[in-house]
C-alpha cells in the first residue's frame, strides 16, 4: 500500500496538482519506506515459518526454489501459448 500512495503522489507532484507537504513526502520517501517495510516482513516471515518448520538449509533452498520459480514457469507458459495464438509473437522466436 505504502509503494502505491509513493507511486500516485510522485504522479501528483509531478504534474503540480497539489503542494501539500505529504505528497512530496511520500513522492520522495514512500518508495524507500515501502520497499525496506516488504522486506523486514518478508524477512520475518522466513523467520518465523523456519522455526516452525525447521527444513534443513538444503530443504529451505528447495522449498523457496520451487515457491518463486512455479509461478514463473506456469506465466510464461501461458503467455507463450496466448502470444502464439494471437499471432502476437512467433514460438520459435521467443
Amino acid at each position: 500500500m505504502i509503494i502505491a500512495l509513493h507511486h500516485y503522489s510522485q504522479y501528483i507532484v509531478a504534474h503540480q496538482l497539489s503542494d501539500h507537504v505529504i505528497y512530496k513526502l511520500l513522492s520522495y520517501q514512500g518508495g524507500f519506506a515501502g520497499v525496506a517495510l516488504f522486506f523486514f516482513l518478508s524477512g520475518f516471515g522466513l523467520m518465523e515459518s523456519e522455526k516452525s518448520h525447521h527444513l534443513g538449509i538444503k530443504g529451505f533452498l528447495l522449498n523457496r526454489y520451487w515457491k518463486v520459480y512455479k509461478p514463473i514457469l506456469i506465466i510464461n507458459t501461458i503467455s507463450i501459448i496466448v502470444y502464439s495464438l494471437f499471432h502476437l509473437i512467433e514460438v520459435w522466436n521467443v
